[in-house]
């Protein structure tokens, strides 16, 4: 409900996992494409698809993701 509210938004990082909890993947999904309907700058969003299951992120560790994005940005 609060996409497309503001002019600008800061940069985001959107995770979810290779075995996330059912429509996990359906719900980014309309969020981004939302985003796109509004305009927002795609380049400033990231979507991170991690090896595990909700929040049990086996390849990497959640926190290292997370400093990167927020070094990066």
């Amino acid at each position: 409900y609060y996409i497309g509210v503001e002019k600008e938004y800061p940069p985001m990082l959107h995770l979810v996992s290779t075995n996330d909890m059912p429509g996990r993947h359906a719900q980014l999904n309309i969020v981004i494409e939302t985003m796109k309907h509004f305009g927002y700058d795609m380049s400033k969003v990231e979507l991170r698809v991690l090896e595990g299951t909700h929040s049990r992120y086996t390849e990497v560790k959640l926190w290292d993701v997370v400093l990167d994005f927020i070094k990066n940005n």
